[in-house]
């Protein structure tokens, strides 16, 4: 265990203005670094010779999102433990996806199954506009999905895109934009004995594509590739399970 405090909120001009945005961005922003630290050290501590991953950042595949592991995992724990996630990484070391298991009522979860407005993932930090699009780029004229074009507003990143949505289960994939392929999931995993219900909220964010600064970062830390995923998918968890209670 690796214990410590990073005012990371005063860290610099720009994290100063995620933190204004949003009250999530100092613990995603501390999560990210305390992650890059422990993962750091964990290889370390494998093997003294090994390097950082260098492997080919690459889209992960939509069949490779599965919530469930995690969601039975959130739910063996009291309510009163929180969040819990699970950083996957490639065979090569590289990002596989963040799941994040948030407990919520059996309201949330039938919501979370049904159709999803775009309109209910504006609670999510710097989903700024969300608006239905069906002729561009030719993978949104697809009758058995819909298309989102997200226009976002956060300090560093460039997350704007046109995301193809896919219902049941939640699957969006990134179709146009600097970070085309990334993916979201969204799953509901249920307890039989004692009751309870989690949703999971699965993402690559593929970051490293998300403008000049965030691949800086990338290329200089490869672990912050998991990193920043980590912090996005908690501060999106934190705010769209939620967004799901309300609805």
């Amino acid at each position: 265990m690796v214990e410590g405090y990073a005012n990371v909120a005063e860290a610099n001009v720009a994290a100063r203005q995620l933190v204004r945005r949003s009250p999530l961005a100092e613990p995603a922003m501390t999560v990210a670094a305390a992650y890059v630290m422990l993962k750091s050290l964990a290889r370390l501590a494998e093997d003294v010779s090994a390097g950082r991953p260098s492997a080919a950042l690459a889209p992960p595949e939509s069949s490779s999102f599965a919530g469930e592991r995690t969601g039975t995992a959130a739910l063996a724990f009291p309510r009163a433990r929180g969040l819990l996630a699970a950083v996957r990484s490639r065979p090569d070391g590289r990002l596989a996806g963040v799941e994040v298991a948030v407990p919520a009522s059996a309201r949330a979860g039938q919501r979370a199954k049904g159709g999803l407005r775009p309109e209910l993932f504006s609670a999510l930090p710097g989903w700024k506009k969300i608006e239905l699009v069906s002729e561009t780029p030719d993978t949104c004229q697809d009758p058995g999905a819909s298309c989102w074009a997200v226009q976002t507003n956060l300090p560093l990143f460039s997350l704007d895109g046109t995301w193809k949505i896919r219902p049941r289960p939640w699957r969006a994939r990134m179709v146009a934009g600097d970070r085309e392929g990334a993916l979201m999931g969204i799953d509901v995993v249920s307890a039989k004995k004692p009751a309870g219900l989690a949703v999971v909220l699965s993402e690559q964010p593929r970051l490293d594509r998300a403008g000049f600064v965030a691949r800086k970062l990338v290329a200089a830390e490869p672990y912050l590739e998991h990193g920043l995923a980590l912090a996005l998918t908690l501060a999106d968890a934190a705010s769209l399970v939620p967004a799901l209670e309300r609805e």
